[in-house]
């Protein structure tokens, strides 16, 4: 069932219990009304029994008709009477029935009757035990009809009330809800169907909550999109991984063979030899091969090797000194900046060091002549950051996703493999790799590692 259907259900119950409740308030308002008039004529013809009881007996009628009038002043009143043991009129406030005779018998036991628009309260006047004669208090049933009518108007106006506010309430859930639900899930469903659109548009008059469901569903679909980006890459990198092995283990063994051949070759010949110029570019190439082979071999591992607590600001340092040489000759203006206080890390000091050292090599690469290279260290709360910025030609923005890539590569003997190899080694190690740059302004890259003691790999 829908939640509109739920909602129209819900109203519809709220009917029914309005009703009922409207239908037992009358009623047990009616019932209320006709039991308080009735004790009342009880009371007062009980007392008029008592204050006719003497008079009657001694004929005194002239006070009777005093004990009458006395009680004229009631509200609702109609009419009062005495009769006598022959049920002839003695006393009533209505004069021209004095002295008729009624028929039928005096009633021995009291009796409250309903006439027309009358409630009638009859009481016996018992005299030594026998029937001296009998009471009759009449009171108007119009009052009681005319307050039944008056509260079931006002129940009916509240009834219609609680019906307003129950049907404006429902259209306001239609139009900031359920409306709203039905719009958002069907964009949803169309994004399931691979027909994605840039965003989830918030249709109009939302309320909070859908405000929210949307900004839920939206970082949740950004989420799903790096993670599968992720879970792509991961795949990617293993295939990778398992290619380099099946390659690697194929080609090295003819390789060494091919460069053993040359070295044999080489020895044969004599000096300055024509044949000794070839036999140089052979070599040269069989080394680039053997390097390149040796990158393959990195996507190979599953793991570092070693890790243990290093601090990271140590190993930045050796980093920076290993490369300084290469800094100077391009006359490059680098630094380094690293926190006073120890910054330690769980990681794979060898594997670390080969990253830093790639990132610095590739923004050396970048960076022209007089340039500037800045290697930072810092604390960030429960983490550390270690970022090399350039001020080199910087990377298109269009390439910045492809960077990471296995075998992309903008160098003309590049590899595409060692900003790869990288990222597998960060990651592994529960970090995060990242870079900002812009043509013209230079690149900055962002490493993050965990700090602190041993985490799970």
């Amino acid at each position: 069932m829908s939640l509109q259907n739920k909602f129209l259900l819900f109203l519809l119950l709220l009917v029914i219990i309005v009703t009922l409740q409207w239908l037992f308030f009358m009623g047990h308002e009616k019932q209320v009304l006709f039991t308080e008039l009735e004790e009342r004529a009880n009371l007062l013809s009980r007392m008029l029994v008592q204050l006719s009881r003497d008079p009657l007996v001694s004929s005194q009628f002239s006070r009777l008709e005093e004990q009458i009038r006395s009680i004229q002043e009631e509200r609702d009143f109609a009419y009062a009477r005495i009769v006598d043991h022959r049920n002839r009129v003695v006393a009533d406030t209505r004069e021209e029935y004095i002295g008729w005779t009624l028929s039928g018998q005096i009633t021995g036991v009291p009796k409250i009757v309903i006439q027309q628009d009358l409630l009638i309260s009859r009481y016996p006047i018992h005299v030594l035990g026998e029937v001296a004669g009998g009471t009759e208090i009449a009171f108007q049933l119009e009052y009681i009809g005319e307050k039944i009518r008056r509260n079931r108007i006002i129940f009916t106006e509240f009834f219609i009330f609680q019906l307003a506010v129950g049907g404006v309430f429902l259209l306001l859930l239609n139009f900031q809800m359920i409306r709203p639900l039905r719009q958002v899930a069907g964009q949803v469903v169309k994004i399931s169907q691979d027909t994605p659109s840039p965003f989830i548009l918030l249709p109009k008059h939302s309320s909070k909550e859908i405000h929210l469901v949307v900004k839920a569903i939206e970082e949740m679909r950004q989420n799903l999109s790096i993670l599968q980006g992720e879970m792509v890459s991961k795949a990617r990198l293993a295939t990778v991984g398992k290619i380099a092995a099946n390659i690697t283990h194929e080609i090295r063994n003819p390789l060494e063979a091919i460069s053993g051949a040359v070295e044999l070759i080489s020895s044969e010949l004599p000096k300055d030899s024509a044949a000794e110029e070839f036999l140089a570019v052979i070599k040269e190439e069989i080394t680039y091969l053997d390097d390149y082979l040796g990158e393959f071999l990195e996507f190979s591992r599953e793991e570092p090797t070693i890790l243990g607590q290093v601090d990271l600001r140590d190993l930045a340092k050796d980093v920076f000194l290993l490369i300084n040489p290469l800094f100077r000759n391009k006359r490059i203006d680098a630094r380094i900046d690293v926190p006073s206080d120890p910054v330690v890390c769980f990681i794979d000091k060898n594997q670390i060091k080969r990253v830093l050292i790639n990132l610095l090599l590739n923004s050396l690469e970048a960076t022209p002549e007089g340039g500037s290279i800045a290697l930072k260290v810092e604390v960030l709360k429960e983490e550390v950051g270690c970022s090399i910025a350039d001020n080199g030609e910087g990377i298109p923005g269009e390439l910045l996703d492809k960077v990471f890539e296995p075998f992309f590569t903008t160098k003309r003997n590049g590899t595409g493999i060692g900003l790869a190899l990288c990222k597998k080694i960060i990651e592994f190690h529960h970090g995060k790799i990242g870079i900002e740059s812009r043509i013209g302004d230079g690149t900055i890259v962002k490493v993050i590692f965990p700090l602190g003691e041993k985490h799970e790999s």
